[in-house]
């Protein structure tokens, strides 16, 4: 006893020190035989050797060049290194070196299996090549290693050694095509910029015959000055002539009164009306005297009137003159200033038209300026293509160091690799262990985890159908009769319910699970059924939301039960079913209500399962989850125990705590868990795990 109980009290723990120190042996084989097999990889796999050689692929900076007018239409690429490298790193170049050194014959070239052709040797030659080969720049210089592996060091030395070769000399063929063709590509284009000047000349000179154009900058400035020109005469114009439109309006103002008229400016400034006046203020003032001295019938006195009345019709005459001279003028300034208008006009039409030759003209410069500098520029571009075609590659193409055959190999390098292997090989051992027991040991966290809450385990029931329904229910129930393994774990459950019931006084108990899902409907009518085996049990659908009790055992829906029992509408005998083969009583669901909780939450209810314990030796409920509604923990006030089901595979820790806790405040004993849907273990493995769960539940019974 005191071996089980030590043993029941140090089941297989989490803590990682513990678990590696019980593990010690089976890490250390288990490495050991990683270690092992992976040493004899390494030590097959086959010796590679690496030749390098130097090159310089500069590029001279010096190359000799014309200036270019208008723009350059050089191309050079901003990393000269960088283009050489991927040129050297692409299947046409290794296909290449392939194909003129006939490497497909070489060592480490030729395929394991035979190709059909030379086409497909070629192929697999290239990509050997192109896997094998590596490039390095030599810091910031212009120098370029080549790096070759091989299982032959001859091999290796003799391909390293013909990239350089083989690469320069495609430049320099590449180098003088190009050259060809930018020339010949540079001459096409100079006959068609050609035409294209003579085309532009040619519409110049045909705008100048057409328009009779000599010197457009001369011509515009002239017109310039005549406009200038006739607009200061056409401001004296309109000056003359709005001084004559007052005069006159000021003459037809007075109507005729000669006093009024002789007061305007214009007729004021005539020195023949000003002496006509002075002459007529003398005769007046004569006339005044001798009319003091004379009455009008003395002849002084006539011939002093008659003399100012002459004077009069002199001035009269006079000031119609004026008046005539004034129309006239007035008529005369009127028409000058219309012709001076029109031939402003005309002359800013003449100067319009000529802008539009000018902007036309200048149109037509640009485009045979731009069409003779773009013949210049191609012109001195193909002349600096035939000079660099005939000094032929300037850019800096050698071999400073040629690769030697390799004395040592350079892959695989043994020693780090076995010590690699070695700390791989130990991580991969403790790793591989510590994964399986965590996968595979999820149910002992969970009696960990219930031991530490003080709630028994009351079986562990293996895996038979994972899927819920009525269908599969019933389907699991046939398959667990013929399942040994299943039937048996029903029957520990059914002896650890009794032996939990008779510490406890309790004949009925409800079924509730963490989640749904769980299989409590499948534990609660294995249980009914094994217990009827023995005892007078009733089995109650009391899960008044999803019922699946009914449906299981082939009853039909419409069939009354416990709601119909409980609102009064059947008596109690016409809602119970007696399963034949079993003898298991069983009270279905009845007709879903609205509300499940006024059901089960009526007094009816309590006093249903109290009459149900004095008639019945068991009475096993059915309720839905107690983490989905709240159903089960009205249930249990009128129950004597509960029994939680939960799923092994899907379950999680803080849920089955949550869902254990919430029981518990109800103040119903928590007969235990159920461990459902477990995977099936070693018959050794069951028989220490039934050892275990036995000195426990003799310690718990001990302790009670």
């Amino acid at each position: 006893m005191a071996n089980q109980a030590d043993f029941s009290d140090n089941p297989i723990s989490f803590d990682i020190l513990s678990f590696l120190w019980q593990k010690k042996f089976r890490i250390v084989f288990s490495a050991a035989l990683i270690f092992s097999l992976g040493t004899y990889y390494v030590l097959k796999l086959p010796k590679i050797y690496t030749a390098t050689s130097t090159l310089l692929l500069g590029y001279n900076e010096n190359k000799f060049s014309f200036p270019q007018q208008g723009g350059s239409v050089s191309v050079v690429a901003d990393n000269k290194m960088d283009t050489h490298i991927e040129f050297i790193r692409s299947r046409r170049f290794a296909e290449m070196i392939v194909r003129e050194n006939a490497l497909y014959d070489e060592t480490g070239f030729r395929s394991v299996v035979p190709l059909p052709s030379v086409d497909d040797e070629v192929a697999y030659a290239t990509g050997v090549l192109q896997s094998h080969m590596s490039l390095t720049k030599a810091g910031t210089t212009d120098m370029l290693r080549v790096s070759f592996d091989s299982t032959s060091p001859d091999v290796a030395a003799k391909v390293a050694n013909l990239i350089g070769p083989a690469f320069f000399e495609f430049q320099i063929e590449r180098g003088k095509e190009k050259a060809l063709n930018a020339s010949r590509w540079l001459n096409e284009q100079l006959e068609v910029i050609e035409g294209k000047v003579a085309d532009s000349e040619q519409l110049l000179q045909d705008f100048f015959d057409q328009n009779q154009i000599v010197d457009i900058d001369s011509e515009m400035e002239i017109l310039r000055v005549q406009i200038s020109a006739l607009k200061q005469e056409k401001i004296y114009s309109d000056r003359i002539m709005l001084e004559l439109q007052a005069s006159v309006d000021q003459i037809d103002a007075a109507n005729g009164d000669v006093s009024q008229i002789v007061q305007v400016p214009w007729v004021l400034r005539n020195a023949q009306l000003i002496e006509a006046m002075r002459l007529i203020v003398n005769e007046e003032q004569l006339f005044t005297e001798v009319s003091k001295r004379y009455k009008f019938k003395h002849q002084k006195y006539i011939a002093a009137k008659a003399r100012v009345d002459q004077l009069y019709n002199k001035r009269d005459k006079t000031l119609e003159k004026i008046l005539v001279t004034l129309q006239k003028d007035y008529q005369t300034a009127v028409s000058r200033n219309a012709e001076i208008l029109s031939q402003i006009e005309e002359t800013e039409q003449k100067h319009r038209v000529l802008g539009l030759h000018e902007t036309q003209l200048s149109k037509l410069r640009r485009q045979v300026e731009a069409t003779q500098n773009l013949y210049e520029v191609f012109l001195s571009r193909l002349q600096e293509t035939e000079i660099l075609q005939d000094l032929g590659n300037q850019d800096e193409f050698s071999v400073v160091d040629s690769a030697t055959v390799p004395k040592y190999p350079s892959k695989p390098k043994v020693l780090l690799m076995l010590f690699v292997l070695a700390f791989l090989a130990v991580i991969v051992s403790v790793g591989g262990w510590l994964f399986l027991h965590l996968i595979s040991d999820k149910q002992t966290r969970v009696r960990q985890m219930l031991r530490k809450l003080g709630v028994p385990l009351l079986a562990e029931i293996p895996k038979i159908n994972s899927s819920s329904g009525a269908k599969n229910i019933a389907k699991t129930l046939s398959q667990g009769e013929l399942d040994h393994v299943y039937s048996e774990a029903i029957r520990s459950l059914r002896t650890s319910i009794v032996m939990r019931s008779d510490e406890l006084n309790c004949k009925s108990f409800v079924f509730t699970g963490v989640q749904d899902g769980d299989g409590k409907t499948t534990m609660a009518i294995s249980v009914a059924q094994a217990f009827a085996k023995l005892e007078k049990v009733i089995l109650v659908d009391s899960d008044l939301r999803v019922p699946y009790i009914g449906p299981a055992l082939g009853l039909k829906k419409a069939r009354p039960g416990l709601t119909s029992f409980i609102s009064r509408r059947v008596r109690f005998n016409d809602c119970v079913f007696r399963q034949p083969e079993t003898g298991l009583n069983v009270l279905p669901s009845g007709p879903l209500p609205g509300d499940p909780m006024i059901h089960i939450s009526t007094s009816r209810f309590s006093q249903l399962i109290q009459k149900l314990s004095q008639v019945y030796e068991r009475v096993v409920l059915d309720s839905p989850s107690v983490n989905s509604v709240s159903d089960v923990l009205v249930i249990s006030k009128s129950v004597d125990g509960v029994v939680l089901v939960c799923n092994a595979e899907k379950v999680d820790l803080d849920n089955l705590i949550e869902a254990i806790q919430r029981l518990k405040e109800t103040g119903v004993p928590l007969l235990g868990v159920v461990l459902n849907k477990v995977k099936r273990v070693s018959s050794k493995r069951r028989r220490k795990v039934k050892l275990t769960q036995v000195v426990r539940d003799k310690r718990d019974v001990t302790s009670s």
